[in-house]
């Protein structure tokens, strides 16, 4: 598929949507069970899910998924967050070398039944899930800036580290980023918060593409995400 080469040879993962896939058979009350879930992908290795520790000097890069049929959807969708935040070594996919790769929200692991305590029936598993449980729609998750540096043992001088060079990075990963959304074509974008928006547009301009956004699930906000979502996808059908 157009886009797993394209993810591949940007962000360097090797076997992240193979031990995806080989673990959502095997673990099926831990991993996602969607059935539009990497629709199309099959594995090509028999290696599966094993925990990843998280530590100093490693980069967190989230690897864009997604729902459903891209030549098949009858509308497609791209959801756009700003960058990672997370470091739980569950969420860990795959690593090479200081490298480790995960799924933008932890989206490998949405299921009702994970034992990651509030993590996998997180705010954006309620958001999201009717969603991309529709087979005629093609839902992409990804993020302006891909990557997390781990420069420190504290969450909190890492989440200052990103906030810090997040606009030298959106602007210098902006022209993988338009390409990534011009493979999809996507019928809207849907980004989270008031500052994705604002960079999304920045970035990509409204003028090619048709740009919404929705209150971010975090903070309180996931009741009223979940409302303007609803509107954009009765007025998008």
């Amino acid at each position: 598929m157009k886009l797993e080469k394209f993810y591949k040879e940007w962000l360097g993962q090797e076997n992240f949507y193979e031990i995806i896939l080989n673990s959502r058979l095997n673990l099926t009350n831990e991993f996602n069970q969607s059935k539009n879930f990497l629709t199309n992908l099959k594995p090509h290795t028999k290696k599966e899910w094993k925990e990843i520790v998280s530590r100093k000097g490693d980069v967190r890069i989230d690897i864009p998924v997604w729902f459903g049929d891209l030549k098949k959807s009858k509308r497609k969708l791209v959801v756009i967050g700003l960058e990672p935040r997370d470091t739980n070594s569950k969420f860990n996919v795959e690593r090479k070398r200081k490298k480790l790769f995960g799924s933008p929200y932890g989206i490998d692991r949405w299921n009702d039944q994970s034992s990651i305590i509030g993590k996998a029936q997180n705010k954006y598993f309620r958001v999201f899930k009717n969603l991309v449980e529709d087979s005629n729609r093609f839902v992409l998750f990804t993020d302006v800036v891909k990557e997390y540096e781990i420069v420190s043992n504290q969450k909190s001088l890492n989440d200052k580290h990103a906030r810090e060079t997040f606009n030298k990075k959106s602007i210098e990963q902006s022209q993988q980023l338009i390409k990534e959304i011009n493979i999809v074509s996507p019928d809207i974008i849907i980004t989270l918060g008031n500052d994705a928006y604002s960079k999304v547009v920045k970035l990509l301009g409204t003028s090619e593409f048709n740009i919404k956004k929705i209150r971010h699930p975090s903070f309180g906000g996931e009741n009223q995400a979940i409302k303007e979502l609803n509107k954009i996808v009765r007025n998008l059908n």
